[in-house]
């Protein structure tokens, strides 16, 4: 019997918009049940990943600006070569088994294979 997801399904759409922290928890709480055979768009900056690469990230506040908190996602595949960080990109993409440890707190970082990415301007709203 396959598993079933614990997450509503996401909404109708290609690709459907997802949030980075809507990402990350349907990757690493939902093992990626939700987002499977879905292409998704997310937006977010670049953030060096060490060792080589780029995070796509975005800041979560939960209070206020002093408690914001980074999501990254681990962009593999299609990513943007020249990519510098801080740049916005709008990110098409799959859902990639798996996860890597964030080596600044040890929380897991979710992967993302990306088909397309877009840079952009900042949006007006950069937090989550």
């Amino acid at each position: 019997m396959a598993a079933k997801s614990q997450y509503p399904p996401l909404p109708a759409g290609n690709p459907v918009p997802v949030t980075l922290l809507d990402y990350a928890s349907r990757a690493i709480w939902d093992q990626g049940l939700s987002l499977n055979s879905r292409h998704l768009l997310l937006t977010g900056f670049a953030s060096p990943r060490p060792g080589g690469g780029f995070y796509l990230t975005r800041m979560v506040i939960t209070c206020c600006a002093a408690d914001a908190l980074p999501i990254k996602i681990e962009m593999r595949g299609n990513v943007p070569d020249g990519l510098s960080a801080n740049t916005w990109l709008n990110v098409v993409g799959t859902y990639v088994p798996g996860t890597d440890v964030d080596p600044l707190n040890r929380q897991p970082i979710p992967f993302v294979s990306v088909a397309s990415a877009k840079r952009i301007a900042a949006p007006e709203e950069v937090y989550e």
